[in-house]
Parts: C-alpha cells; sequence; structure tokens
C-alpha cells in the first residue's frame, strides 16, 4: 500500500492473483482451468503459482457458482494433495485472520469444511489454527460467528472429528471455556449446541478427552450449574467405570497433565507473541505500558475477565523461562500473573476462576512428575505482595485452604498431599528459602496464619514481622525485587 509494506502472504497472493486475472482472462471457466493444470504439472514452483492464484481468487469470488468452480479448479491442479493449498491456508489463519475481510472470511471457512469433508491430510491442523481465533470473553459478532461456524464444520463431520484426537481435544476444551460467555438470550440456541457438543463427546470418547486431564476437572468445576455437566459429573464420580473402563476414579485425571498445545488453543496468536515479548523482552521497569497496551487491546469489556485464567494457564504452564531471564531483571511470570489478578473488574464472577487457574497444579503435584515451573508464579505472586498488597495474598492464601477443606473425601486427602509437596518442594528447590513472611505477616488475619501453621505441622512464628516487611510488592509504585536464582524442574 502506499503507506506500508505488504507482508509475504499478502504480496504472494496478490501477485498470483493478478498473474491469473491478467494473463488468462477476468472469467474463469473450465478451459481456463485445464489452461491452469497444464501450467501446474510444469513444475513445483508453477504448482505453488497457480495453487495460490486459485485461492485468491476464491478469497475474492462474489458468487456462489463462483466458488464452486474455483474449488473445482484446486481440484483438478492439485498435485500434492492439497499440501500447498494447506500450507497457504495455515498461514493464513495464523497470521492475517483478524485483517480478512467478511466475505474473505466466510469463503475461507467454505474452503476447509470443504477440505474436512474430502478428510484432506491436516485439514484438522487448520481447524486448530481456527479455534484459536475463537477468543474467550468476546462476545462481539465476529467471535460468535467464529465460534458457530467451526461448531456446524465440526456437528456436520463428527466421524471424522473423533479420529483426529488432538482437534477433538482442543475442540472440546476451547467450547467447555467459551461457553460460559454465552448466556445472554440471544445466544441460547448456540450455548445449548455447545452444551450438547461438548457432553456428547465427553460421554461417548473419554478415553480420548481424559487426556485433558487436570483441565477438564477444572473446567467442570466452573460448569457445575449447568444440569447436563452436573450429571455428567456426577457420573464421573459414581461409575467412572462406566466411561472408561480404565478409569477407577476422578482423581486419575488429577495426576494428567494436560498438554501445552491444549492451553495454547485457548489464546490467539496475537496474544502469545505479545504476552512472550512481555516475559521475553521488556524490563520491570518498563512493563506498565506494555500491560496497559494488552489490556487495551483484549481486556477492555466485562465479558473479558473470563479470558484471564486462560492467560493465567498459558504464564504457569506453556512458558517456562531459561534461567538465563530467570536470573535477568525481565519481567517475571509472577508479575503478570499479579497484574492479570488485579485486572479483574468483576471479582465476584471471576476471581475464584482465575485463582483456580493459578492454583490448580498445586492440587495434583508430584515430584517427578510435574514442574515446578508450574507453581512458582503463585508462591511468588504471595511472597512479592507482601506487605503492600496483602490484601491479594490474604485471597490467595484464603483460596488455596478453603479449596483444600471444601474437596469431598476421596479427592481430599488426595489435594492435600499434593498441596503439602508443593510448599515443600519449593522450598527444597529455592524458589523462596522461607516461608516466614506468609506466617509472620499481621497485614494477614491470625486466624488464616494459623490455619497454614497447622497444615504445614510447624508453629506459628509472630516475631519474623520485619522480614514479611521487607519483601518486595507488584508493580504499582513498588520497586522490583532481585530476580530469583535458577532453580532446576
Amino acid at each position: 500500500t502506499p503507506v506500508d509494506a505488504r507482508d509475504d502472504v499478502q504480496e504472494k497472493l496478490l501477485h498470483a492473483g493478478t498473474t491469473l486475472t491478467g494473463g488468462l482472462g477476468a472469467a474463469l471457466t473450465r478451459d481456463v482451468c485445464a489452461k491452469l493444470q497444464a501450467r501446474a504439472i510444469t513444475g513445483p514452483t508453477e504448482h505453488t503459482r497457480v495453487i495460490t492464484a486459485l485461492l485468491c481468487r476464491l478469497l475474492t469470488s462474489e458468487t456462489a457458482g463462483d466458488l464452486e468452480l474455483v474449488f473445482e479448479g484446486l481440484a483438478m491442479c492439485t498435485r500434492d494433495g492439497f499440501a500447498a493449498l494447506v500450507s497457504q491456508l495455515r498461514a493464513l489463519v495464523h497470521e492475517k485472520w483478524r485483517k480478512l475481510c467478511d466475505p474473505a472470511r466466510s469463503q475461507l471457512l467454505w474452503l476447509v469444511g470443504k477440505l474436512v469433508c474430502m478428510d484432506v491430510a491436516d485439514a484438522d491442523d487448520i481447524m486448530q489454527h481456527l479455534l484459536r481465533q475463537v477468543v474467550t470473553g468476546d462476545t462481539s459478532t465476529p467471535n460468535i460467528w467464529l465460534a458457530t461456524q467451526l461448531l456446524n464444520i465440526l456437528e456436520k463431520n463428527l466421524d471424522w472429528l473423533t479420529t483426529k484426537h488432538d482437534l477433538l481435544l482442543c475442540a472440546v476444551y476451547t467450547y467447555l471455556r467459551v461457553l460460559v460467555d454465552h448466556t445472554a438470550a440471544p445466544l441460547e440456541q448456540l450455548r445449548q449446541r455447545e452444551i450438547t457438543f461438548c457432553t456428547s463427546m465427553l460421554t461417548r470418547h473419554l478415553p480420548v478427552l481424559k487426556a485433558l486431564g487436570r483441565e477438564l476437572l477444572r473446567c467442570l468445576s466452573h460448569l457445575g450449574h449447568v444440569p447436563a455437566f452436573a450429571d455428567f459429573a456426577g457420573q464421573l464420580h459414581s461409575a467412572p467405570s462406566s466411561l472408561d473402563p480404565a478409569l477407577s476414579s476422578p482423581t486419575d485425571l488429577l495426576a494428567v497433565p494436560v498438554s501445552r498445545k491444549v492451553l495454547l488453543s485457548r489464546i490467539s496468536p496475537e496474544m502469545e507473541a505479545k504476552l512472550l515479548y512481555l516475559m521475553q523482552k521488556v524490563k520491570m521497569s518498563n512493563c506498565k505500558r506494555y500491560q496497559f497496551w494488552f489490556s487495551s487491546r483484549f481486556l477492555n469489556s466485562p465479558e473479558s475477565d473470563n479470558l484471564i485464567p486462560d492467560l493465567i494457564r498459558f504464564v504457569c504452564c506453556v512458558w517456562h523461562p531459561p534461567n538465563a531471564i530467570l536470573c535477568s531483571d525481565i519481567t517475571p511470570r509472577w508479575m503478570v500473573c499479579g497484574w492479570l489478578l488485579k485486572s479483574i473488574k468483576v471479582p465476584a464472577l471471576t476471581t475464584e476462576a482465575a485463582m483456580s487457574a493459578l492454583f490448580f497444579d498445586w492440587f495434583c503435584y508430584r515430584f517427578r512428575k510435574d514442574s515446578i515451573m508450574n507453581i512458582e508464579p503463585a508462591i511468588l505472586v504471595m511472597m512479592h505482595s507482601l506487605p503492600k498488597y496483602c490484601d491479594l495474598t490474604k485471597q490467595l492464601l484464603t483460596f488455596l485452604l478453603q479449596f483444600i477443606d471444601i474437596s469431598v473425601p476421596p479427592v481430599k486427602a488426595v489435594i492435600a498431599e499434593a498441596v503439602a509437596l508443593s510448599f515443600e518442594d519449593i522450598l527444597k528447590k529455592g524458589v523462596i528459602s522461607t516461608l516466614d513472611p506468609l506466617l509472620s505477616c499481621h497485614g494477614i488475619d491470625h486466624a488464616l496464619r494459623m490455619r497454614l501453621a497447622e497444615f504445614l505441622g510447624r508453629p506459628l512464628d509472630d516475631g519474623a514481622q520485619a522480614k514479611a516487611e521487607a519483601a518486595p510488592a507488584l508493580p504499582g509504585g513498588a520497586a522490583p525485587s532481585r530476580p530469583q536464582p535458577p532453580h532446576t524442574t
């Protein structure tokens, strides 16, 4: 454009599209398709150009008849099982989706639906990229439209979906998360379809979906008010083997950490890039402006509070910084989690879900199978919030201990043991050197500190208040803390 340079994806599409219309005429006929087919067989480079040209034509087509003719041309010209087409679609969805105009988005989804119906290789990968563009906490028309269209494709191709296990995991996890946004009356039909889709997949395909592990239990814990999910959770607790013969107890799911790919599916590529930049490049002293920009872009509506648990899960379980960053003055993960918790606009509705996202790995922690990096942010948020943000530390500590107390007996012992192991490993691996600041801070209720001391099996020391007062605080006026030393996983 006259203002900025086109990127590579846009340049290739426009150049190939211009070549097609300029060299062979604007009207796409079967004779033109035959000429393109002859050109495509001359070599890999020309084949890619022809496929790119036809893709550009399809995205800019104005009639349904033209769409069918362009797709017929693609089928005639492809010599690699649509691999070149799939590669370009993947790049379009990942890099350009937010910039595509509405007709181009609609026609791209029409094409993906065709590829899915034909069981083209890696069509499921394109669907996973598209699911990442469905944003939690966004009830805008484009986001609702995309969630609906992707659900249409999945519902029409259930037999195909159940053979694509990675996509099945991401799809069920996506709709478990986004259906909490769809409570308005106009979205009731979509919400019911999402509930039906998720519960039917969970009931029929739990042997595959149990790979969601602890994330499945976390999602279900916030959907207990939905009768269909309450019924499924009841069956999971009372008769787990009826859903999966290999499942003996819901605690089996607690032992299964979900893959990073599934957690990553809940934030868009743009969010991922901005968060990683913040945690890889930005110094603590400069982080507030970047946090403000991120909040202005993604957390500017009341509904966006529902996105915060997904962002916290990404920070805790997907991005594990190397020791070089841990020892630097780059913005640490605990600071990002503290900022996200402080960004909640409607605490009564979202705070519990966000704290659950922060602590859930504590409830399932095992020395040799879980990474200390998953539980590190939570303890550092609590410690570094003292003394300036005692209310946040108190809120987090209350949630942690109450979660243990209210757990049902078969699970309670497992969770209590895992939390105790979490504290033990945090001290053993040097994430923090002592818990005295938590146990001695007078800004935290005496009863709460006593409850923590009893849980840890140690006396309550009220004489170490000075240590608590010396701990650094979250960004908001206080100076940043000394970076933590490296610790092993």
